[in-house]
Formats: structure tokens, sequence, C-alpha cells
């Protein structure tokens, strides 16, 4: 797995591989997680199989960003990996998170973080 570093010029995320052997720099603008963040949304927002999801290895920066900046969620099952907007993602795209993640958020937190249902 690529470990990268990040910096911030003028806006831009930049992501440069950790390890100098690679003079790769991948720019992230806020149109790429936007654009990305929305074709999550479309293709159902909640637990979608990353078979289902257009994204290429040209996207990796962009989808290690989002991640990072905790607007999506990956959760990897027996079979297969599935992506799920955070509120966050939610919101940096325009549209109302469900009522159900306001809700778990009040439960979660009159029960100190306690989760419901195990580890998902």
């Amino acid at each position: 797995m690529i470990e990268f570093n990040e910096r911030k010029r003028r806006g831009v995320c930049i992501l440069t591989p950790a390890s100098e052997a690679s003079a790769v720099r991948i720019y992230v603008t806020s149109t790429d997680l936007r654009q990305l963040l929305q074709t999550l949304y479309d293709a159902g927002a909640s637990r979608v199989p990353a078979s289902q999801l257009p994204w290429t290895s040209d996207d990796a920066g962009v989808i290690h960003r989002a991640l990072n900046m905790q607007y999506m969620i990956r959760r990897e099952g027996r079979n297969d990996v599935t992506f799920s907007l955070s509120e966050a993602g939610y919101k940096a795209i325009g549209q109302g998170a469900p009522t159900h993640m306001s809700l778990a958020r009040v439960i979660r937190s009159l029960f100190g973080g306690f989760r419901f249902g195990g580890d998902l």
C-alpha cells in the first residue's frame, strides 16, 4: 500500500508518495471531491459495493482524501468492500443527511459512545 504525505497549497491538497522513489503528485480539488461524493450519492449513498461504483485507479487520490476528511466511510465485509456517505459527506454536496444519522448521534452522546449492533 502506498503511503502519502499531505500538503496544502492555495486551497489544493497535494498528495505525494512518502517514498522519494516515486515523484508522482496527485492534485485533489474540491470539484474532484464533490464529483466523487455525488457519484456515491447517486449510487445509493449507503453501503454501496465498490464493484458498483465507476471509480478507477486514477481516483485513488480523491478517494483517499475523502476518507481522510471523513466525507465517506469504507467498510470491509467478508466478500466485498462497501462505501457510505457520512453526515459530513451529505453536507459537502448540499444534501440533507438521513434522519437516522442525527438520531444515532444523539443516542451515542447519551450513552457515551456505546454502539448498537456490534462491529459493523
